[in-house]
């Protein structure tokens, strides 16, 4: 059904590849979980996001529209497919930021309000995408792989993007730690896009932090 047409990119668990539905004839984001990293753990993760995602319904987050096993055993979900690029990549201005993190700020209330907290929100993990009908760049929340729901504990992200109540425990989950993570780390997104370079340098190991 899927005619797979190259890498968008990858993480340390999942690649994701643009392809096309060919019962529909669209263009579809597929993510596989890689075959080397295939464990009890990492199934039970996959798992996760598939749930995490597929229950959400909000603009500013991808939608799920499929979930499978291929022929090789590879475990796998299809999403819309957004053409554009990460906060990463883009400079904005002050008032094109604005409605951008606005409507980031409802994705993550959307997340909060079924109690979930997206862990590791920083400029990689927000997608700017071009959407027919709209003139402003319609912003997208990726990458719920860490998702965690209240009062589940997992300790994962990106140290830089960490608020304090998540930093000062790591490498142990703080049960404390809610929504307002996210939120800190909203802010510390804005910052890096509205003055790119400023972010203080960390260290890089867990014994140091």
């Amino acid at each position: 059904q899927f005619d797979l047409e190259g890498k968008l990119g990858e993480g340390g668990l999942g690649e994701v590849t643009r392809a096309l539905d060919q019962d529909i004839g669209r263009r579809v984001a597929v993510k596989r979980l890689k075959s080397e990293v295939k464990s009890d753990e990492h199934l039970v993760r996959f798992a996760d996001e598939v749930r995490t995602v597929g229950q959400l319904e909000h603009p500013n987050i991808v939608p799920i529209h499929d979930v499978g096993v291929d022929e090789n055993g590879d475990h796998y979900f299809v999403m819309k497919y957004v053409e554009g690029e990460t906060l990463e990549e883009v400079l904005l201005t002050r008032q094109e930021a604005k409605p951008v993190f606005e409507k980031l700020a409802a994705g993550l209330s959307a997340l909060h309000a079924v109690g979930i907290r997206h862990q590791d929100l920083k400029p990689a993990n927000v997608f700017l995408s071009k959407v027919t009908g709209y003139d402003e760049l319609q912003p997208q929340l990726l990458d719920l792989g860490v998702a965690v729901r209240s009062g589940e504990l997992m300790a994962a992200g990106s140290l830089a993007y960490f608020a304090p109540e998540v930093a000062g425990s790591w490498p142990m989950p703080n049960p404390a730690a809610d929504g307002k993570a996210d939120v800190f780390a909203l802010a510390l997104t804005l910052r890096e896009v509205l003055e790119p370079g400023t972010m203080p340098e960390l260290p890089e190991s867990d014994a140091e932090v």
